[in-house]
């Protein structure tokens, strides 16, 4: 729960506070091998914290999610082999190494696209060569530079398919997100 609840950003009020703070307690006894081996290969060696959860254990289970084989970071979790989770441990990190590589290149591409829309009210950029598992993250990083609505596209022909995320500003501090997938036959 306190893992799920920092990576989803869900704010720590009320009950989601103490769950978190109770969710650490019990993943600090390291009563999950897989965390453990995590923590370890990332070079965490205090309690866990928050701030842990969220830029360094989360991104590396999210990561396999958005690039590569979404069953790892469930492997993580539920696997009770050392050397299986080890290797486990080294893909997650690798991925999550190569999601943010992949993350920079888009973003700064897509930034220079967005100049092209300071005179407008929304951002509209597209790429071919985007990931589908970062142009989420673009979008969210356009709208919180520019303070406008985005509309991110990657064009994936080995797929068939557009993905896209529209972003709306409905206030200065809330974002709303539309996830969209549209899959075509090829000709």
């Amino acid at each position: 729960v306190a893992l799920g609840t920092i990576c989803d950003l869900v704010p720590l009020r009320n009950v989601n506070r103490l769950l978190v703070k109770k969710g650490l307690d019990i993943l600090n006894l390291q009563s999950n091998l897989g965390l453990a081996i995590l923590k370890n290969k990332l070079n965490i060696i205090h309690p866990l914290k928050a701030s842990d959860l969220a830029y360094y254990i989360g991104p590396c289970i999210n990561a396999a999610g958005r690039i590569g084989d979404s069953k790892l970071g469930f492997s993580l979790l539920v696997k009770e082999e050392k050397e299986e989770l080890e290797k486990i441990a080294d893909k997650l990190i690798i991925n999550n190494k190569e999601r943010k590589t992949l993350e920079t290149m888009a973003y700064k591409e897509a930034k220079k696209m967005a100049n092209n829309f300071k005179n407008k009210n929304y951002i509209f950029v597209s790429s071919k060569n985007w990931h589908p598992g970062v142009i989420g993250i673009i979008a969210a990083k356009l709208v919180e530079d520019f303070k406008k609505p985005s509309k991110d596209f990657s064009f994936i022909s080995r797929y068939s398919a557009i993905f896209t995320t529209l972003l709306s500003i409905t206030s200065l501090l809330k974002v709303r997100t539309y996830g969209i997938k549209i899959a075509f036959d090829k000709p």
